[in-house]
């Protein structure tokens, strides 16, 4: 009996170390990504037709503009976390893109370098629901 608890005792010690190394490195994680400086400014990536698009960023709101289209949506953005924000489409110039108006799409920033970061994101709405990832260029911030 004696011994059933040595081991019991050897295996909680081992599975406590992996906790700590495993929330360790999720942290480090997280401050290694700067997303503090994704905020605000000017950024592009290229859609889904590899049109490129710009984008403007402040703190609350983010417009695109389609270079090739010259389709202008606006979203008002929320950041719920450090590196994750939702875009609620409010405008565009376009009707058929208007039909997204009040649409959510949430992205979380996966990896940031020194002038882009990659993203997932996803909307579910009940007029259009996808997932999908990216790269978003930093122009300037």
């Amino acid at each position: 009996m004696e011994n059933l608890f040595k081991n019991f005792y050897k295996m909680k010690k081992f599975f406590l170390l992996i906790l700590i190394i495993f929330s360790s490195a999720s942290f480090a994680q997280e401050k290694d990504a700067d997303c503090d400086k994704l905020k605000s400014g000017k950024f592009k990536y290229s859609d889904s037709v590899s049109n490129i698009v710009n984008v403007t960023r402040t703190n609350k709101l983010q417009t695109e503009v389609n270079s090739k289209t010259g389709i202008v949506t606006k979203f008002r953005i929320r950041w719920p976390g450090d590196c994750t924000y939702e875009l609620s489409q409010i405008w565009s110039n376009n009707k058929e893109q208007r039909k997204s108006n009040r649409s959510v799409t949430q992205v979380k920033i996966t990896v940031v370098q020194n002038n882009s970061y990659n993203y997932t994101c996803m909307c579910k709405d009940t007029t259009i629901a996808f997932k999908n990832s990216g790269t978003m260029f930093i122009i300037s911030n």
